[in-house]
């Protein structure tokens, strides 16, 4: 490729991996980048002798200062001024590749390249940026190298020698040589960005970290999900129920590892008070009693869940729920506080760190986290067996008592103007069952038979509830309809009961070993009360349609989809949100590896540690594989090319039979300053007068000619030799004269 062509690929190549990185964010105005995207390429065209750059630098001034003025104007009504920053870099980068004249505008498109980038990743956390950033990387190696080449060509051979006319060699003809760069040179360069990449990544694992908290809230942009507010509105379950949008992925023990495992109800936010179809947490339900303490072993911040037991129960009794269902929970930022857990969670365990968990209202665990957060969950999913079940009493404490239980009482509101048809209704049906677990199962059983599910959703006629509605006239809906007629009919015969959301089940992924929730897995349920035992879980909607989206696919994309959803977690976890604590998990992790009791224990947690970690480790060995192999190809290709010796039409032999010629009139008193070019020192022989300046001369000249000018280097090479030999002839003769 010819000097000038490869320096310009190289260029637009950088360009387009820094505005790629930008574009891909999804935050930036699509018109906006979609006309950058039209004139970078457009640019390319835009070049003398096709433009007059002097006839259109007025038109580039004048729409250089309405950009400012206009980006000017929108910061001031408000736009964040990242984002306002990110467009005028798009049109700056635009009016540069416009007016690309000489080696300072390239310095500049470099700078404004990098400041996209720079940009991008603050608002492209995915895993596009990674793919991008490496493509930089490498790119701007090369633009630089090749950048930095050229205004040393333009330096030497239009300023150094601008008043030699005799030395001037025409920069256009230099630029056109396609013997300057090849593919050796874009491998080398390709594998030496490549190992500097490499070692950067080294010293961003190892280098202590302070975390994104120090100068602003780790935060970054994730999903949001109507269902997990305050209060929320019949209905808009429906609106997500085919979103396939990892919100959630978990790691679980068996039974409940792989795609024919049981599903989970992911327990998140509970509802105590109803009125004209919306359920909201009232200021009377009941805060979650919980526990805190510093996990035993790992320093972790442990909260344990007490719910409603008869007695407090010891820290030790508490910790024994750490021998329930265990769950490691990656939670991606979904606009809320809410955490999640299988129901029924015992306990959560979060990273000890300057934010703490709480308990909120109906049992909910809160905890701020504007980036992924990563925590552990243990949960008893079996339900209480229903002989112990029916024994539990039937009454809370009356209203007004100074029980504990008698704040329950708020499980059994029944909005002034329910109609009297839905509690005939509740009677009817649990009229045969004696105990309030049968009564339960009766209603359970009765919305599971009754009625059908359906997301095509229809208003109720004015003034009519919308659980009545579901009950009495449409006779079918979606989970929220069925949990929340399933709550009011309990309601209604006087038990407790609360409308619970969350997500069911999720689709197994067998690359990374996890359960991935998704965004159409969102799902409502019962949660019933029973004095002395506590809460169980009730879901009425029925089980063939509770869960849209079921375990997943097992066609070619949706293969492609959980493998990419596995890289993407790593991407997050290692890189976007890889802060203090997960480096100490590493260090940590590596620790207990090598620690035992001698040399065979140490070798057996080295390699389960290893096993735990082959994917990080198999992925690493390839790389330095793939770049060791290189290495040695380039080595062996260079080792046959130059074959022990100078090979005919090499340049580089060319240039070994000019050093060879120089060396003796060095060693003859005629000394090479470091600095001086080839033309230079053959100016300094001819002027000490030295024997054979002139075919030195000659053969300085052919030198030029062969690398810079075009010339053909096998024909170079043989009237190279002949001048060498003539030099050694003159050199030779003049040292045999002068000895005595």
């Amino acid at each position: 490729m010819r000097f000038a062509a490869a320096h310009k690929v190289t260029t637009y190549l950088s360009v387009g991996a820094a505005f790629a990185a930008l574009a891909l964010s999804g935050e930036l105005f699509a018109p906006v980048v979609t006309a950058a995207a039209a004139a970078i390429v457009a640019s390319w065209w835009w070049e003398p002798p096709r433009v007059d750059f002097d006839q259109w630098s007025r038109a580039w001034t004048i729409t250089s200062v309405g950009a400012f003025a206009v980006s000017t104007a929108v910061w001031f009504t408000g736009w964040d001024i990242l984002i306002v920053g990110a467009h005028f870099l798009l049109y700056l980068l635009v009016a540069k590749l416009f007016n690309r004249r000489a080696a300072k505008d390239y310095q500049q498109i470099y700078v404004l390249s990098f400041l996209m980038l720079v940009a991008g990743t603050v608002l492209n956390p995915g895993v596009s940026f990674g793919a991008l950033f490496l493509a930089f990387v490498v790119t701007s190696t090369w633009a630089l190298t090749l950048f930095h080449l050229r205004r040393e060509i333009e330096d030497n051979f239009l300023v150094k020698h601008a008043g030699d006319a005799s030395a001037r060699v025409p920069v256009a003809r230099i630029l056109e040589s396609r013997r300057i760069v090849g593919p050796r040179f874009f491998a080398g360069t390709a594998v030496i960005s490549l190992l500097v990449f490499v070692g950067a990544t080294v010293l961003f694992l190892a280098i202590p970290r302070i975390g994104l908290g120090l100068f602003f809230p780790a935060k970054r942009s994730g999903v949001q999900l109507a269902g997990f507010e305050d209060d929320v509105q019949l209905g808009r379950h429906g609106t997500i129920k085919d979103d396939p949008t990892v919100v959630m992925r978990a790691y679980v023990d068996a039974p409940f590892r792989g795609r024919g495992a049981p599903e989970l109800h992911w327990r998140g936010v509970a509802f105590d008070r109803y009125e004209r179809g919306r359920w909201r947490r009232s200021a009377r339900a009941p805060r979650a009693r919980v526990t805190p303490e510093l996990a035993p072993n790992s320093g972790r911040f442990r909260l344990h869940l007490r719910y409603d037991r008869a007695r407090e129960l010891t820290v030790e009794e508490l910790r024994a729920h750490v021998g329930a269902l265990r769950q490691e929970i990656y939670l991606e930022p979904m606009g809320s506080d809410v955490v999640f857990g299988a129901s029924m969670p015992l306990a959560f365990e979060f990273d000890a760190g300057s934010r703490r968990p709480r308990g909120g209202r109906n049992d909910e665990i809160r905890y701020p986290h504007g980036a992924g957060v990563k925590y552990i969950v243990y949960s008893d999913p079996e339900p209480p067996p229903a002989s112990l079940l029916r024994q539990a009493p039937t009454a809370l404490p009356p209203a007004g008592s100074d029980h504990p239980l008698a704040a329950y009482r708020v499980y059994l509101q029944l909005p002034a103007d329910l109609s009297p048809r839905v509690i005939d209704l509740a009677r009817t049906i649990t009229r045969d069952a004696p105990t309030w677990y049968d009564k339960a199962r009766a209603i359970e059983a009765y919305l599971r038979s009754e009625y059908s599910y359906t997301l095509d959703m229809r208003a109720p006629p004015a003034g009519m509830d919308p659980v009545e509605f579901f009950l009495f006239e449409r006779k079918k809906g979606h989970c929220e309809y069925f949990s929340s007629a399933m709550a009011i009919l309990l309601r209604a015969v006087g038990i407790p009961a609360r409308n619970v959301n969350g997500f069911l089940g999720g689709e197994w992924n067998e690359y990374g070993n996890y359960i991935a929730v998704r965004g159409g897995d969102a799902h409502s349920w019962v949660e019933v009360y029973f004095p002395t035992i506590g809460w169980v879980t009730f879901d009425p909607t029925p089980a063939d349609d509770a869960s849209r989206l079921g375990p997943g696919g097992t066609g070619f994309l949706d293969k492609i989809n959980r493998m990419m959803d596995t890289v993407r977690l790593r991407w997050f976890q290692w890189v976007i949100e890889y802060d203090l604590a997960r480096q100490l998990s590493v260090f940590r992790s590596l620790g207990r590896a090598f620690r035992g009791g001698g040399a065979g224990g140490r070798v057996s947690a080295a390699r389960d540690w290893a096993r735990r970690h082959r994917g990080a480790i198999g992925a690493s060995a390839a790389i330095a594989t793939a770049i060791a192999g290189l290495l040695l190809w380039l080595r062996r290709r260079n080792a046959a090319a130059l074959g022990g010796g100078p090979r005919p039409g090499r340049p580089a032999a060319l240039a070994r039979v000019w050093l060879a010629a120089a060396r003796r009139y060095e060693r003859r008193g005629i000394p090479r300053q470091p600095a001086a070019t080839p033309r230079e020192f053959a100016r300094a022989v001819a002027a000490a007068g030295a024997p054979g300046a002139d075919p030195f001369t000659a053969l300085t000249e052919l030198y030029y000619a062969a690398s810079y000018g075009g010339a053909d280097a096998s024909a170079a090479l043989e009237r190279a030799r002949s001048l060498r030999d003539a030099i050694k002839r003159a050199t030779a003769g003049r040292a045999a004269a002068g000895r005595p």
